[in-house]
């Protein structure tokens, strides 16, 4: 069977710009796995979330597999807002919470609730790479606003925004990870997240901040969300169990002021995000929440710590390398040496069975815009142990080498 040729019929967000996906990597030689923030596997909770499957179904049986309330799960509201009062001691109504299928799938419905094409989103440079595509998805113009170590700079955040504005453009969002930030690992200081809601409460656009990772700090000070300092309700918040829980479960949320929600809730066309799921999650959440996240963050403070103790074995500082030590998070962001090229370090790499995703996915137009983006990688320490993390980084030491030549 030859097939239909699908090409013709294509969506444009289904339709990849030529020449500017970043090279991949060859899933089967795959034997250190760096690339995907994916959760540890021995940090699931096996036994417990079983023993609370049985529980809701013993309780609850076919209501926990009907449709459900839109605006999700009561109890599981009520459960994240008790989670962000007892770590942040912020104050949020259930009615304030929208469950989700994943963060991402909050994001997205922020994105259709409020970007027309055409529309102006404003994204870090780098950010996720899976935002990115959500946003070219609705075919919004996406201007990237450069950062450093701190996070975004408000500065050039600002004059950005009047550049488009002087256009004609209509900016509309600011999408942006101030806590543990994926890929860089940076963690935005408090007087530069008050400049960042300066900035957009005088220009009137809405911000998007994706918290996927806040509950993972390995050190460092606690620092109040963007939506915890905001005075003028013009931001959203994501939250999801992905990081804390299991990805599988695909359970996020989204914080907003009542108009939003309103707004997200007229474009959530379905009977509720996974009803019988969320009953699982809350049941297993509300009698081991805390303990469960203490367990997770010496999880994952050994596997950043190994990480970050090979790189300097193995890669150094020299020539130009370097890397953030991040507070918390899963992700280390690697500039690579001067002399080592990029493409060669794919090869390499594979022929060491070492995965990373490379710079440039994680910028919107890099070759035009951003070619620097090709001397970084993102590495995630989350997935492997501690042992392979150290076994996979000194491979990658010598991928570089050769590399360099």
């Amino acid at each position: 069977m030859s097939g239909f040729d699908y090409r013709a019929v294509l969506s444009a967000a289904a339709t990849p710009s030529p020449g500017t996906a970043p090279p991949r990597m060859p899933p089967a030689t795959i034997q250190y796995q760096f690339a995907g923030g994916k959760p540890d596997p021995l940090s699931f909770p096996y036994d417990g979330l079983a023993a609370a499957t049985a529980r809701v179904m013993a309780e609850d049986g076919a209501e926990a597999l009907t449709y459900g309330d839109a605006q999700g799960f009561r109890p599981l509201r009520e459960l994240i807002a008790k989670k962000y009062r007892h770590f942040e001691q912020l104050e949020v109504s259930p009615d304030q919470i929208v469950v989700t299928n994943g963060s991402s799938d909050a994001l997205r419905l922020i994105v259709e609730a409020l970007v027309d094409p055409g529309d102006t989103v404003l994204v870090e440079a780098p950010t996720f790479l899976g935002t990115l595509r959500t946003i070219a998805g609705h075919r919004a113009d996406i201007v990237g606003v450069p950062m450093d170590d701190d996070g975004i700079l408000v500065d050039r955040l600002e004059q950005i925004i009047q550049r488009e504005k002087a256009q004609g453009k209509r900016v509309k969002l600011l999408y942006t990870i101030p806590t543990f930030q994926n890929p860089g690992g940076s963690t935005m200081p408090l007087a530069r997240r008050r400049a960042l809601l300066e900035v957009v409460a005088r220009e009137g656009v809405v911000v998007m901040e994706d918290d996927a990772y806040g509950d993972l700090r390995a050190e460092g000070e606690f620092v109040p969300s963007l939506f915890a300092l905001d005075r003028h309700g013009l931001v959203a918040r994501t939250g999801t169990m992905s990081k804390i829980l299991g990805a599988g479960l695909r359970i996020g949320w989204l914080v907003a002021q009542p108009p939003l929600v309103r707004a997200v809730l007229s474009v959530k066309y379905d009977g509720g995000t996974s009803p019988f799921t969320s009953r699982v999650v809350h049941a297993y959440m509300a009698e081991h929440l805390e303990e469960h996240v203490e367990e997770l963050i010496a999880v994952y403070r050994a596997k950043r710590d190994a990480m970050l103790e090979a790189l300097e074995e193995h890669v150094g500082r020299e020539r130009g390398a370097g890397w953030l030590r991040p507070q918390g998070g899963f992700f280390i962001w690697v500039r690579l040496p001067d002399n080592c090229d990029p493409a060669k370090l794919v090869d390499a790499c594979a022929a060491r069975g070492v995965s990373y995703v490379p710079g440039p996915a994680f910028y919107h137009n890099w070759q035009q815009d951003w070619p620097e983006a090709a001397r970084y990688i993102r590495l995630a320490f989350s997935y492997e142990q501690p042992d392979a993390i150290r076994a996979g980084i000194a491979q990658l030491g010598r991928a570089i080498v050769e590399a360099s030549r």
